[in-house]
């Protein structure tokens, strides 16, 4: 959901493998609309917590996909 401000982050996911990139993407299902699907495929998005996009970022990933990004083995790079 967009922040009062409508500030917020989009997020792509991918490992590099044999010189090729893939990419998580998510299928979107709204409560709003039955739970029907809202779009094919899509990144991850949310609305900016506490005007902190990292913590946004780890927040995100976790309500969206269960994947816990704070392991020490993940590589962030923040894009801007």
């Amino acid at each position: 959901f967009p922040s009062h401000d409508n500030r917020g982050v989009a997020i792509l996911p991918y490992v590099l493998q044999n010189n090729e990139y893939y990419y998580l993407l998510t299928i979107e299902n709204n409560p709003l609309f039955k739970n029907k699907q809202v779009s094919e495929y899509s990144t991850i998005t949310g609305g900016l917590e506490n005007n902190d996009p990292i913590k946004t970022v780890i927040n995100e990933m976790k309500e969206e996909t269960g994947i816990n990004i704070l392991d020490k083995s993940v590589n962030i790079y923040y894009l801007g």
